[in-house]
């Protein structure tokens, strides 16, 4: 697994929080209510920016420095701060079929629609992070895959209770 860096600058939006771009790629944004809400959505932001080019085989820009970016006329022109942004690059991908009910892949495109994710690859692809680097204990997430809970006790391991 490779990793990128990107400069990300971080302005104060006039109804609060905090606004996110990248001036080497745009159209990744992201928001925060503080800085370091705002750095962390970011590189949420930059991880699915880069994956999607990956999945439409785009090349990625190369990386400016602050002096760079500064000398092209591309700086906020408003008060701001900046924090290099880093983002796990995954090897490319390799296509698998998968069977799922169709009110599922619908629930994904809505969930989809609300968050911006914009294809299933994606959704699939952070859903599998986050189970693989859960804190729910495997076996419990292995008797829930398996049906041995019911639904109250599914419902009972989703907020945490024994």
């Amino acid at each position: 697994m490779a990793s990128r860096t990107y400069i990300a600058f971080l302005e104060e939006a006039p109804e609060g929080g905090y606004g996110v771009s990248f001036a080497d790629l745009p159209g990744c944004v992201s928001v925060g209510d503080d800085l370091d809400e705002a750095v962390a959505n970011a590189a949420e932001a930059l991880s699915l920016h880069l994956d999607g080019m990956q999945e439409d085989d785009e090349d990625f820009p190369a990386a400016r420095t602050l002096q760079q970016i500064a000398q092209s006329g591309e700086l906020p022109e408003g008060p701001f701060v900046y924090s290099a942004v880093t983002a796990e690059i995954e090897d490319k991908g390799e296509r698998v079929n998968v069977y799922l009910p169709k009110t599922l892949l619908a629930q994904i495109e809505r969930f989809g629609q609300r968050t911006g994710i914009d294809n299933r690859s994606t959704f699939f692809r952070l859903a599998a992070r986050r189970m693989l680097n859960s804190a729910e204990p495997a076996d419990r997430v292995a008797a829930v895959a398996r049906g041995d809970l019911g639904d109250d006790a599914v419902h009972r391991a989703a907020r945490g209770e024994p």
